[in-house]
């Protein structure tokens, strides 16, 4: 049973052990830095895939076509891709498909508006002057408020048309349009009918309904006067209530007290024979419904 007993001096020890860890330290930080690197990288190209692939390009229908993007190699991305392509085609589809509606949209309104309205002076054509009137007269039914007709001819229109052509009397037609949306408030209704015939209707309460009517007529007259030399127009006027349903004879009237107008000397306007009958009946709250005349019915 013999011991052996061997000694050695510790520097010799420590510096074999610390020359070991130096390589040791010095290995695994190049291999820290090298996965560091790594990773880094990495994480650059994953950011880069994510962001070629996952936003989805802007566009407009007057865009060029754009170069397809490039592909991932990373199925998920690739997947995340195909589906933003897919959203991007449906919105493309989606987006024509609204413009289509909305250009077909414009197209029938135009067609509507030139089809309801006069194309020269943009007021209403007769069939919708009397679509606005019904709703006016629907309005002021229930009310104390009557409505007044005024039909409008131009006097000396043709003479103006003959000297100067035919665009001056195209301006004169605009011009006149003007001014009945000018005298008019918003709840009142202009229109052409046609030729140099215009017609107007207001509503009032049945005090007031004469007054105002002649007032609209003598502001008309004023202002027609000055859209060209010799120029003037002849109005005729009449006043319906709602006692008397017979929308049609106060417009009539109103048509031949226009020509009453012009044959008493043009440039003036005439109140129907029986619109101040109409308003003294409704002033004294008569029980008797008014009956409109024969030649109305």
């Amino acid at each position: 049973d013999w011991m052996l007993g061997v000694a050695a001096p510790s520097q010799k020890l420590s510096d074999a052990v610390f020359d070991a860890l130096i390589h040791v330290v010095l290995v695994g930080l190049f291999f820290t830095l090298l996965a560091l690197a790594l990773s880094f990288s990495l994480a650059r190209y994953l950011a880069q895939q994510v962001k070629n692939n996952s936003q989805l390009p802007s566009w407009s229908p007057d865009d060029a076509p754009q170069k397809p993007a490039k592909r991932s190699i990373i199925k998920e991305l690739l997947n995340l891709s195909d589906q933003a392509d897919q959203n991007l085609r449906r919105e493309q589809r989606t987006t024509l498909a609204l413009q289509n509606v909305k250009a077909m949209h414009q197209q029938v309104t135009q067609a509507l508006h030139e089809a309801r309205h006069d194309p020269l002076t943009q007021l209403p054509n007769r069939s919708l002057f009397m679509e606005l009137v019904h709703q006016l007269q629907a309005s002021v039914a229930p009310t104390d408020q009557c409505m007044a007709f005024l039909f409008i001819d131009l006097d000396g229109f043709k003479g103006v048309n003959d000297q100067y052509g035919h665009e001056k009397g195209d301006e004169i037609l605009r011009n006149t349009a003007d001014v009945l949306r000018a005298v008019t408030r918003g709840s009142d209704v202009s229109g052409r009918l046609g030729g140099d015939e215009f017609v107007m209707c207001i509503s009032e309460t049945h005090e007031l309904i004469i007054s105002s009517a002649q007032q609209v007529a003598t502001r008309v007259i004023e202002k027609v006067e000055t859209l060209a030399p010799n120029l003037g127009c002849s109005i005729g006027i009449s006043v319906w209530s709602a006692r008397c349903p017979n929308l049609s004879c106060a417009m009539r009237k109103a048509d031949a007290a226009m020509y009453q107008a012009k044959h008493s000397g043009k440039n003036q306007f005439v109140m129907a024979h029986d619109s101040e009958q109409v308003v003294s009946k409704l002033n004294h709250k008569s029980e008797n419904p008014l009956v409109c005349s024969s030649s109305c019915q």
